[in-house]
């Protein structure tokens, strides 16, 4: 991934609570040249990350060690236009109706398949955002 730059200027909110998995994610959006900001362990981490210079597109997991998933924050990216995506675990069932159409990624999930992610998420039309939950035709990355 250090050889591409196809997230270059971009500024992406990393919501993942696993140690690992955060590192392996933070790591492939910096190889493509993204700035990262977190990687945040919770929702109030990450709102406070909020603040200041928003970020351009999160990616969020939606369990953050509560054992059940979690849309608060999801819901508070869209409220602000900030278009995002899930990555985690659960199956994409058990995400609000509201929500249905915000792209997933499956983890594990391999850098390249992320970064993929996140690039789609940039090339929609930013009208979009204000209009629906997802600025992304799929409901699946």
């Amino acid at each position: 991934m250090e050889n591409t730059k196809d997230l270059e200027g971009q500024r992406i909110l990393l919501v993942e609570d696993n140690f690992l998995i955060a590192s392996d994610t933070a790591a492939a959006l910096l190889g493509a040249g993204a700035e990262v900001v977190g990687p945040c362990c919770d929702e109030a981490q990450a709102r406070a990350m909020l603040t200041g210079r928003p970020p351009t597109t999160a990616i969020l997991d939606i369990n953050l060690g509560s054992g059940c998933p979690h849309f608060g924050l999801a819901r508070l990216m869209f409220e602000r236009g900030i278009p995002f995506l899930f990555l985690s675990g659960y199956d994409p069932e058990v995400v609000p109706d509201d929500l249905a159409r915000v792209p997933w990624v499956q983890k594990p999930a391999s850098a390249d398949r992320l970064v993929a992610a996140a690039q789609q998420l940039f090339a929609a039309p930013r009208e979009l955002v204000a209009t629906r939950p997802c600025p992304i035709a799929s409901a699946t990355v």
